[in-house]
């Protein structure tokens, strides 16, 4: 189980091997996206200072570039299903947003 995993990553740690640590993998998944369905603004929780946000539409196309930004508008956007690209220093993460 997850503590398992928890306790692997101290044992590889003590023995000075690089391993992404349990709080690498927990920052990982820590970027939010609510309300989502959205019908217009969607925000976003990103636990970065520096980033951009990059807003696609179901056929890769890029509609919009963000730097900073923890709320998007998808008001004038057709329904259908976006993704938030999110870059920052050291990681991409991609989100589906859906706007109804």
């Amino acid at each position: 189980g997850t503590n398992d995993n928890w306790q692997l990553a101290i044992e590889l740690k003590n023995l000075n091997t690089p391993v992404f640590s349990l709080i690498d993998s927990e920052n990982a998944s820590t970027i939010k996206a609510y309300p989502n369905p959205t019908k217009g603004f969607v925000h976003l929780s990103i636990p970065f200072s520096d980033y951009t946000v990059e807003l696609y539409n179901m056929n890769s196309q890029l509609i919009g570039s963000f730097k900073n930004k923890n709320e998007l508008n998808l008001t004038l956007l057709a329904p259908g299903v976006y993704f938030a690209k999110i870059k920052s220093k050291n990681e991409v993460q991609t989100l589906q947003l859906i706007k109804k």
